[in-house]
């Protein structure tokens, strides 16, 4: 034997003899991997929570945004509605105030007809009136007439 393979020899020897030592080592080396891989086991779960809040708080980010941009944009929508509403409601006000204009036309010219069909009925009755008058002199006349006849021929016959 060599002394390199003595010297193998001897510290297989001395493991053999201190394997109840060893043991310990073994058991607190599995602990220590038992423990390690729980560790990372956890810290794997840490990792995974941290990435879920930092994606919770992306995602929270991304809402906050988006609602200050639906905010803006109903903003807008409101204030361009508002305008138009405004807007219409002028065109209405002078359409009503246009509408009130002809209605107070209407009215006068219903009360300047109402006036002329009154003047008219005056004139109508007064035409009445002078046809009445002229029957009752036309009727006196033939009257008259008819005594002058009446009177010619008592006068002729006077003279005759």
């Amino acid at each position: 034997m060599t002394n390199d393979q003595l010297d193998q020899f001897k510290q297989f020897m001395d493991f053999i003899q201190n394997v109840g030592a060893y043991k310990q080592v073994i058991v607190d080396v599995q602990k220590a991997t038992k423990e390690y891989n729980e560790a990372a086991k956890i810290l794997a779960q840490g990792q995974t929570v941290t990435n879920l809040q930092r994606k919770l708080e992306e995602a929270q980010a991304r809402f906050k945004q988006d609602m200050q941009d639906a905010q803006a944009s109903l903003d807008k929508q409101v204030q361009m509605k508002t305008g138009l509403l405004a807007s219409k409601e002028a065109s209405l006000g002078m359409k009503e105030a246009s509408l009130l204009q002809k209605e107070r036309d209407l009215d006068q010219r219903e009360l300047a007809l109402k006036k002329q069909e009154s003047l008219m009925q005056d004139v109508t009755d007064m035409v009445d009136q002078q046809k009445k008058e002229i029957m009752a002199k036309s009727m006196d006349l033939q009257q008259r007439e008819g005594q002058l006849a009446s009177k010619a021929s008592q006068i002729q016959q006077l003279l005759g």
